[in-house]
């Protein structure tokens, strides 16, 4: 049997009729067949009129620098479509076939490269990214074999190009991950490994479970609380403030991670808001916090908000100073130190160093225990709750002058408007933490068994529950 091909030309393109594989193909990479007659940038075919029994053609794509293979479009095997290769069967009675190949572009690329021998230092270089940033995903993983991989999603980071951001100060865990999408829309399905430090960091501790008076509202019912994670900060619900979330979550809040820049429309579904260590961009770069959301959280507050911020130590001491300063505390950028025990305090009812208020009376708390931390002056209308003792210092960062700590405070709280504020210049007692040496520090040390109360205590006042 002698077989009749005719050429037809479509759109410039010259096919044979009858039997012909067509490609599209909308840019991104390249897509190649094994017998060498498809290699297509854009639409290309092949015939097969000549086969009269179907043969399994196998199309190959290979994605361009900056681009990564999505899926296919067409008559491929079911279990090909999101596989890079692709088998169509063709032959003399299978009719034309069109199959689509779609690449995705990969937002961003991110190379890092570790420096120093103790300290993990991390730099950040682009190659590419419409937004001129680098942005890092930390996650765990958890996986029973090699395809089985659980991924929980640790913080996110964003640096300008070639920023060095150094990983042993933010104590973060061994494992570093770096994410390829863009920075609003992270698919931990599309991240892949990058480094692991041998620098350990401190972590929570998910084995603490307090012993705290019976649960305020039936669970999923409370007030809304949400941890701050949009502004760099060092503590979030998802990692070292998780003991912190996990236990007020059993107190009945519902508790949520914000992710997003503060703003009327982005606080009106919250009834509580931390802020647990943000920390300041470089100088060069906007404010972490902007005015337009201090405003925002101001106003939230006024008409019937309810703010936790929480402060360190230094460096997270100046990205909340202007927020505290609208509700007239000074935040001071230093390490409070104690004449006796250093960077340990204990706030006692015994010393009046921590104060008599429905916070530490319903129920009854005696101490609180701190562990480094910085401190600040208070407006004249504020409650101070912990209060320094007399010989407490600490070293001004930009003058490096010795400041007298005497008498100022550790911890406040503010009626404010119709709203309430509650500043605090310690994160670490308000959860629970494994240093990188193993050490218990927070609500899980042995001499802070009142801690978790307090902070039960302090979250009921800031939901108005007398």
């Amino acid at each position: 049997m002698k077989i009749i091909k005719m050429l037809v030309a479509i759109g410039g393109l010259a096919i044979l009729s009858g039997c012909n594989l067509e490609l599209v193909n909308n840019g991104g990479g390249v897509v190649t067949s094994e017998n060498g007659e498809i290699e297509c940038g854009e639409v290309c075919a092949d015939n097969y009129a000549i086969f009269i029994k179907p043969i399994p053609v196998v199309l190959s794509a290979t994605p361009d620098l900056g681009y990564e293979f999505e899926s296919w479009v067409g008559p491929c095997l079911e279990s090909d479509l999101t596989q890079s290769s692709c088998t169509v069967e063709m032959g003399l009675r299978t009719g034309d076939k069109t199959v689509e190949v779609a690449f995705k572009k990969i937002p961003i690329r991110i190379r890092i490269g570790l420096r120093g021998r103790d300290r993990a230092i991390m730099r950040f270089t682009c190659l590419s990214s419409p937004t001129q940033e680098c942005h890092f995903l930390l996650f765990t993983e958890n996986c029973t074999d090699d395809a089985n991989c659980e991924r929980t999603e640790l913080t996110r980071l964003s640096a300008a190009e070639g920023e060095l951001i150094n990983m042993a100060d933010m104590g973060l865990p061994i494992e570093f991950k770096v994410c390829k999408d863009s920075f609003a829309d992270i698919d931990l399905a599309t991240c892949e490994a990058a480094h692991e430090s041998p620098v350990p960091g401190q972590r929570p501790d998910l084995d603490f479970v307090p012993s705290i008076t019976p649960p305020r509202y039936p669970l999923g019912t409370g007030p809304v609380l949400a941890i701050d994670s949009a502004h760099k900060n060092f503590h979030t619900m998802d990692f070292r403030f998780k003991p912190f979330a996990n236990m007020l979550a059993a107190d009945g809040y519902q508790v949520i991670s914000n992710l997003r820049a503060f703003s009327s429309d982005s606080l009106r579904e919250i009834d509580i808001l931390l802020i647990a260590n943000a920390k300041e961009n470089p100088p060069e770069r906007p404010p972490v916090m902007s005015e337009f959301e201090v405003a925002a959280v101001n106003e939230w507050v006024g008409a019937g908000g309810a703010l936790l911020l929480i402060v360190d130590h230094p460096p997270y001491v100046t990205a909340s100073q202007q927020l505290a300063a609208s509700f007239g505390f000074e935040l001071l950028d230093l390490s409070a130190r104690h004449p006796d025990t250093g960077t340990i305090f204990s706030f006692n009812k015994s010393d009046n160093s921590l104060a008599e208020h429905i916070v530490t009376t319903t129920p009854q708390i005696d101490h609180f225990r701190t562990a480094t931390g910085s401190g600040f002056r208070k407006p004249a209308e504020a409650q101070g709750m912990w209060i320094f003792p007399s010989g407490t210092t600490g070293i001004d960062q930009a003058t490096s002058n010795e400041i007298d700590l005497s008498g100022l405070y550790q911890g406040a709280i503010l009626e404010y408007g119709n709203g309430r504020v509650a500043v605090f210049a310690e994160a670490s007692g308000f959860t629970a933490q494994i240093s990188a040496r193993g050490q218990k520090f927070g609500m899980n040390h042995p001499e802070a068994e009142d801690n978790a109360q307090f902070v039960i205590n302090l979250l009921h006042w800031l939901s108005f529950v007398e």
